[in-house]
């Protein structure tokens, strides 16, 4: 080989192919012939020094020659050979993609083939991924070789690593060049002074055909459109403006536009969003679409009867799908060949609703062999009329009346879906759209192919369900045995499936002998509604017999029933629950009844007696179901059943429906009672299921009358016929036999005003009292029990109620009447609960009260106080009410200096202030203090105090400090344990 070093040698190496070959810088510079040698660093040994990379791309082999350095910049350079004279290699190009980063790669594809005709030289700046994948800028200069044609061959150039520039505009310029989003600049006088590379692509102009030239010069199709007007606008006020736009030009899409004036010109952004708006739309139209759906399955879910179930198709299809519809049902009556039926129609139009249901009425019977009816029950497919609905459908109908209809209906476009389950085809949906709307599109017609195939779905599951019912209420009805019969008693039971398959089970009724020969009834719901429920019903039925059979005379009381049942069940792990009422006729020794029962949640008894008189039997207690807890308490109760009175149990589902709770029902179901007059039993239990049931049971329903046989020669009187015990919640008047006799029948009433202070009720009351003889200890009960039953009445009685006071033999009745049925219930708060004490204290203090519901609607409170030495002769005075003076509100508060929260209970604390008075002790808690409550000036205080109290013993620290407390409102606490967590002074 030459040595370069010696004169006359050609020392310049290809300048075209990097390698070893040529003088080395070392050599050359700072040498004494450095002068004559320096040409030869040209080239190679320069682009070797440089750390410039250069390649070769021939597009047609798919390959790309690269030197070392070119590679090293790519983290190849293992791949390169070394020792030769020239260090290159050859790689495909996917081996150099996969070294560029991903968001990089279509931009230097299009500019290596996307260049125009004349454009030989590009410039491209892209991020490559070196051994560590840490990004790297590299700036590329190529030319591009064109064949005679024009198209690329490939192309040679060189490829520098920019990373290391330090500028600002460089940084500046390779982000805006990398953004997916268009950027462009516009001076002034709108021309163009920068875009990016994205912009060039928007645009559809390279920036040699852009930069310099006037915006509306170049799109004339933007002048006096929102392109203008939006730009001008932002210029003119100096504030950024976006607004989305479609341009006039193809390809269609949506753009985002944002502008931004500055001092040299507008900035301007666009953001193609045009997949964004279509996703948007596509949520929105799918949102529609699953609302659509979620609703008719929600229909469909709700009823068990086939036709009720796709009958509101029709209702919601129409106008979302079409402008009118028809819904054809299969209807299999035992027919050796099933028919037809329509039993749903829609029109969107309400003047054209007639003209649709009578068509619907006719048509089928007018449809001749192969019409698009018969094809879709036959083929299970769906039938398009693209186009001349009504010529096409009247040309499959008889000469006669659906013709006509049709004529006047005139669809345009119909589609016939199938409605199909299981590979049957059970109905049909018809969607009509008159001319002016165009037949379903794709999204619409998929919408409606799943509405039917979920119809058809429901369909067959209710079908399936239907047959599921009867075979359970077989099994339900070899359970529910003849009741045992007996010469002093009458028993009738009778059972009524539900409609609905999904609410079999659970519901039962017995009776039969225990283990010392007296009746026991039952009536019983398990907790569920299918097959397992009624084999727990069988298994708590029998447990419950085995139980009351083995158990001795001293161990068989109703409540000692439940709870060896409850016993059993956690013993026997019976994985269930259930409300249910045992109750124990035992004959006493005047021919009538003592009626024992304990009920473990389940609906009230209701004892009838022979005067049309209805009472529930409700304890004062409520007692949990059986098989919550092994623990559970439960209450006996009795109550003297006389001759020919009869004792109603029932299950929940004779009372509650979806439209009307529990509680509404079994006032319905006493006043159904007292309008049924003297029927035989038989026909009692008949009358109470005619008259108390729908069409269609919602639920099932046990019922069981048992009535104490009639005695010729000693009838029974009303007042003989119930005595109340302190075990029942009264449901009726007192009777003379236990409480006291109303002495004088002249009547003192007082018509209470919701809107006028309680005050004045009490003080009528305690007036009219005192003129009948009632001392102050008495009249602080009377004022007492008259605010707390007062104000029920105002509050829960839809409106004003009537206050009468009578003397009775050793005391005095008030009752208090409004228009309300709600019974009261029996509350026993703990001493840290905030209400539910007026009820409980009626009953506390009082010596007898009850409740009669009216029969022409509302209800009647009373209770009686105990007045020593009450007679007749005292009950010819008139009492006329006076109210004092109160202070305002029951209650303020203040801090003393002691650090200590001060409320002060003053005048009357009652419902009237309980708002106000219950915010007061809410700003006390939360200060934080020590509360002292100060009574000095409290006249009068009914439950309304004892739940400011209860939230201020159970919200503070240490027990709240009660001072100058009267004898009343200690005997309160006293009587509700409250006296327990506060300290009285």
């Amino acid at each position: 080989m030459p040595d370069p070093q010696q004169p006359g040698v050609d020392t310049a190496p290809p300048a075209t192919v990097p390698g070893r070959s040529g003088p080395s810088p070392r050599d050359v510079l700072g040498s004494d012939d450095a002068a004559e040698t320096l040409v030869g660093l040209l080239g190679a040994p320069a682009v070797r020094a440089a750390r410039v990379g250069t390649f070769a791309w021939d597009l047609r082999s798919g390959t790309v020659a690269v030197d070392r350095a070119f590679a090293a910049l790519l983290g190849l350079d293992d791949l390169v050979a070394t020792g030769g004279d020239v260090e290159a290699t050859v790689l495909p190009v996917d081996g150099i993609a996969d070294r560029l980063h991903p968001h990089d790669r279509a931009r230097i594809a299009q500019a290596l083939l996307g260049g125009r005709e004349g454009e030989d030289e590009i410039t491209v700046e892209y991020r490559a991924l070196d051994t560590t994948d840490e990004p790297r800028w590299l700036l590329t200069h190529a030319r591009l070789v064109r064949d005679d044609a024009g198209a690329v061959l490939g192309a040679v150039g060189s490829v520098i690593d920019s990373t290391s520039l330090s500028q600002g505009e460089a940084r500046t310029t390779r982000l805006l060049e990398a953004m997916p989003t268009a950027l462009f600049l516009l001076d002034r006088d709108w021309r163009f002074t920068y875009l990016n590379a994205e912009a060039e692509r928007m645009l559809g102009r390279s920036r040699r055909d852009t930069l310099g030239r006037d915006l509306w010069e170049l799109y004339p199709d933007s002048v006096g459109t929102v392109w203008e007007e939006r730009y001008r606008h932002a210029v003119e006020t100096g504030q950024p403006v976006v607004f989305d736009v479609q341009p006039p030009a193809p390809p269609v899409r949506w753009l985002e536009v944002r502008a931004w004036p500055g001092p040299d010109g507008l900035a301007v952004y666009l953001l193609d969003v045009t997949q964004a708006r279509d996703a948007t739309h596509a949520l929105e139209h799918a949102a529609r679409r699953g609302s659509l759906l979620a609703e008719i399955t929600a229909v469909l879910a709700g009823s068990a009867d086939p036709e009720d179930a796709v009958r509101a198709l029709a209702d919601r299809v129409v106008p979302e799908l079409a402008d009118w519809a028809i819904v054809t049902l299969v209807v299999e009556d035992g027919n050796r060949v099933p028919s037809l039926r329509d039993v749903a129609t829609r029109h969107a139009d309400p003047a054209s609703q007639p003209l649709a249901d009578r068509y619907a009425a006719v048509r089928l019977q007018q449809l001749t062999s192969g019409s698009y009816v018969d094809r879709v029950m036959s083929t299970g497919e769906i039938v398009h009329l693209e186009a001349d609905a009504t010529a096409k459908v009247r040309a499959v109908l008889r000469p006669g009346e659906a013709r006509d209809l049709l004529d006047a209906l005139a669809p345009h476009t119909g589609t016939l879906l199938p409605l199909r389950a299981r590979g049957r085809t059970l109905g049909l949906l018809s969607l009509f759209n008159h001319d002016g709307r165009p037949s379903l599109d794709q999204d619409e017609l998929r919408l409606a192919e799943e509405i039917a195939a979920r119809a058809g779905l429901a369909l067959d599951n209710a079908r399936l369900r239907e047959r599921q019912v009867r075979l359970a209420e077989r099994l339900q009805r070899s359970m529910l045995t003849e009741p045992v019969r007996g010469e002093d008693l009458r028993i009738a039971v009778r059972y009524v499936p539900s409609a609905e398959a999904a609410q079999v089970g659970g519901d039962w009724y017995d009776a039969f002998r225990d283990a010392d020969g007296s009746t026991l009834v039952v009536i019983g719901d398990v907790v569920g509604h299918d097959n397992e429920a009624v084999a727990a019903m069988g298994q708590l039925r029998s447990l419950l017999r085995g139980i009351a059979v083995s158990e001795g005379p001293t161990r068989s009381t109703p409540g000692a029933l439940l709870h060896q049942l409850d016993r059993a069940v956690e013993l026997l792990q019976v994985s269930t629950m259930a409300s249910l009422v045992v109750a124990r006729l035992e004959p006493t020794a005047d021919g009538d009844h003592l009626l024992h029962w304990s009920n473990a949640g389940h609906p009230p008894p209701l004892l009838l007696s022979p005067d049309g008189e209805v009472r529930p039997l409700v304890a004062d207690r409520r007692d949990l179901f059986v098989g919550v807890t092994v623990d559970a308490q439960r209450t006996d109760s009795t109550v003297r059943v006389g001759t020919g009175t009869t004792v109603l149990l029932y299950t929940d589902g004779l009372v509650e429906r979806r439209d009307r709770p529990a509680r509404d029902g079994v006032l319905d179901l006493q006043q159904v009672l007292r309008g049924l007059g003297p029927l035989d039993l038989e026909d009692l239990c008949d009358a109470v299921l005619e008259r108390m049931l729908p069409d269609r049971a919602q639920d099932d329903v046990a019922l069981l009358a048992v009535q104490v046989s009639p005695d010729d020669d000693a009838p029974a009187t009303a007042d003989e016929t119930i005595a109340r015990t302190p075990g029942t919640l009264a449901g009726w008047p007192p009777s003379a036999e236990t409480h006291g006799t109303v002495v004088r029948e002249d009547r003192h009433l007082f018509t209470i005003d919701p809107d006028a202070p309680l005050a004045e009720a009490r003080a009528w009351a305690s007036d009219r009292s005192a003129a009948l003889g009632a001392g102050p200890e008495e009249l602080t009960v009377v004022a007492l029990l008259t605010s707390e039953v007062a104000s029920n009445a105002t509050r829960h009685g839809s409106g004003g109620a009537v206050l009468e006071v009578v003397a009775v033999d050793g005391g005095v009745r008030i009752t208090v009447t409004d228009h309300g049925d709600g019974l009261p219930q029996v509350l026993h708060p703990d001493a840290g609960t905030p209400g539910g004490r007026g009820v409980w204290l009626v009953s506390e203090l009082s010596r007898a009260w009850g409740v009669e519901l009216l029969p022409g609607g509302g209800k009647a409170v009373w209770f009686e106080v105990e007045v020593p030495g009450v007679m007749a002769e005292d009950a010819d005075q008139d009492g006329h009410g006076s109210v004092p003076d109160s202070d305002g509100p029951g209650g303020r508060d203040r801090t003393a200096e002691d650090d200590v929260a001060v409320l002060e209970l003053t005048g009357y604390v009652d419902a009237d202030t309980r708002d106000e008075l219950l915010v007061r002790v809410d700003e006390v808690l939360a200060s934080g203090r020590p509360v002292v409550v100060r009574c000095e000036g409290l006249d009068f205080v009914d439950s309304t105090g004892l739940a400011a109290l209860s939230r201020l013993a159970t919200g503070t620290p240490e027990p709240p400090r009660i001072v100058g407390a009267p004898v009343q409102l200690r005997r309160m606490l006293h009587l509700t344990g409250l006296d327990a967590l506060v300290r009285l002074d």
